[in-house]
């Protein structure tokens, strides 16, 4: 028999406009479907998830992000602050942030966590990916402090309205939470076992990440480093889970870090955090600056911390996971590179080495 005929690409079959449209409105209704099924399956799970007793409305909580919001950005306008700015973003970032700078001036309701503009960089409004799945398989493998509260139900919350996919017991949990929980394990289960006394974390989103460490831990100290934007939905998001939590939002300097408390700080101020936490963290979000905030975290140690944990994707188009390693061999050992159970994504995970600088 001969070889099987491959046709050259000119020969290749053309899509038709008509599919086109067709299959663009085959995955509308898919995620229409999506969306309705389990915004009506949450429904049932919403009232043990309520907060116990908070006195906050979503108005006041969003009013006092706002009134920090305009603050921050108009000591982003000053020339040296906006020069940091430029100088710490990559080209994405700087257009990712006018819709999301939009969304959170305007239209900010009580279901940001359903938010498509939300969606499209810091949160999961979409159909679970498959890896979520590995991610709830192996924070319930292991019989530690994690899987224990995972396994009581008590580490989800309502704030935002979120979809709930995941089953553990009676409880549902967000795509979010349980990717967030995974971050936790990883660096619990590969480091010290210890939870983080302190945590800098370089992008923190919407703010799921610190209220998980306050929930698991309350006022460990934490500073989240951030655009205003995102800051201000992080500020909403911590006020109404957490009362009384404090929330010290630094606007023209970071004279000093205040313990016990959120500190939200703008990525123009990060050259000048003197603190020296437990644990640096970032998501994804050190893989999607500039070079310079690489360049920066290398130059003051990573501020310090005894332990790292850093997520990124191989093929991100910034930077490679080389370049981070990099800054971090000598710093957290060379074997501080793991490969992730999600596809295409890395983690360094490292303890600060004795004889690091």
């Amino acid at each position: 028999m001969g070889r099987e005929m491959i046709p050259p690409w000119g020969a290749m079959p053309k899509i038709t406009h008509r599919e086109v449209v067709l299959s663009r409105y085959v995955r509308r209704v898919r995620y229409t479907s999506w969306r309705w099924y389990w915004g009506m399956r949450s429904r049932r799970y919403y009232p043990s998830l309520l907060p116990t007793s908070n006195p906050i409305t979503f108005d006041r909580a969003k009013g006092e992000a706002l009134a920090a919001l305009d603050e921050l950005l108009e000591a982003e306008r000053e020339p040296q602050n906006a020069a940091l700015v430029d100088h710490y973003s990559s080209e994405h970032w700087k257009q990712e942030r006018l819709p999301v700078q939009r969304y959170v001036q305007r239209d900010l309701d009580p279901s940001f966590r359903r938010s498509r503009v939300l969606g499209r960089q810091m949160i999961t409004v979409t159909p679970g990916p498959p890896h979520v799945d590995r991610y709830r398989e192996y924070l319930l493998a292991h019989d530690d402090f994690l899987a224990e509260r995972l396994r009581r139900g008590s580490l989800e919350s309502r704030i935002g309205r979120p979809y709930l996919q995941y089953a553990v017991g009676d409880t549902m949990y967000s795509t979010n939470t349980i990717e967030h929980l995974y971050y936790l394990a990883r660096l619990m289960r590969n480091t010290k076992a210890e939870f983080p006394s302190s945590v800098i974390e370089l992008g923190g989103g919407f703010g799921n990440l610190a209220r998980l460490v306050q929930e698991l831990a309350p006022h460990t100290t934490y500073i989240d480093i951030d655009y205003p934007e995102t800051l201000a939905v992080a500020h909403v998001n911590l006020r109404l889970n957490f009362s009384d939590l404090p929330i010290v939002v630094h606007k023209a300097h970071v004279d000093s870090i205040v313990p016990g408390a959120v500190n939200l700080v703008p990525v123009w101020l990060a050259q000048d955090i003197r603190f020296q936490p437990d644990l640096f963290l970032s998501t994804f979000a050190l893989s999607e600056t500039g070079d310079a905030m690489t360049e920066l975290c290398a130059r003051v140690a990573f501020f310090g911390c005894s332990r790292i944990y850093v997520m990124g994707s191989v093929d991100e188009v910034v930077k490679s996971a080389a370049q981070i390693q990099a800054a971090t061999r000598s710093l957290y050992g060379a074997d501080s590179l793991h490969q992730s159970i999600k596809p295409y994504v890395y983690e360094v995970i490292g303890t600060r080495q004795p004889s690091a600088p």
